[in-house]
């Protein structure tokens, strides 16, 4: 006979969560060092914050389920502008930009909606048959 296999979900959760506190940390971290302090990578700015916030709403769907799909864009949407506005107040040598912003959003709908894909739920709503009935 063969071994079977739990899958524990409530585990996968919270560490799809503690994944996404990481991620936010890492993101929050090298968004408000200043430039002299991060060694200089090749590549467009606008494709780095893309994938930065699609992996950050990859896990956050896990962490909050399929069905939370728009709140988890907006989560990080909402946290990637706060760091543009931070940006602007508190850093120096590093200004706010709305296709930043614009970045953040598109990948956190990446993101998202490529996980939503992997995990969403299987079954099909089915609708009650219409009959039409003579009264």
């Amino acid at each position: 006979m063969p071994p079977s296999y739990s899958f524990d979900y409530a585990r996968l959760r919270r560490y799809a969560g503690y994944t996404t506190l990481a991620i936010a940390a890492t993101i929050a971290c090298l968004s408000l060092v200043s430039n002299g302090a991060l060694p200089s990578v090749s590549g467009s700015d606008k494709v780095k914050h893309f994938i930065a916030y699609a992996g950050l709403a990859a896990p956050m769907i896990v962490w909050l389920g399929a069905r939370r799909v728009i709140w988890v864009i907006a989560m990080a949407t909402a946290f990637g502008f706060g760091i543009e506005i931070i940006q602007g107040l508190m850093t120096a040598g590093r200004t706010p930009s709305l296709g930043d912003a614009l970045a953040n959003l598109l990948g956190a709908m990446f993101g998202a909606g490529a996980m939503w894909l992997v995990i969403r739920p299987r079954h099909r709503w089915r609708r009650p048959a219409i009959r039409f009935l003579p009264k």
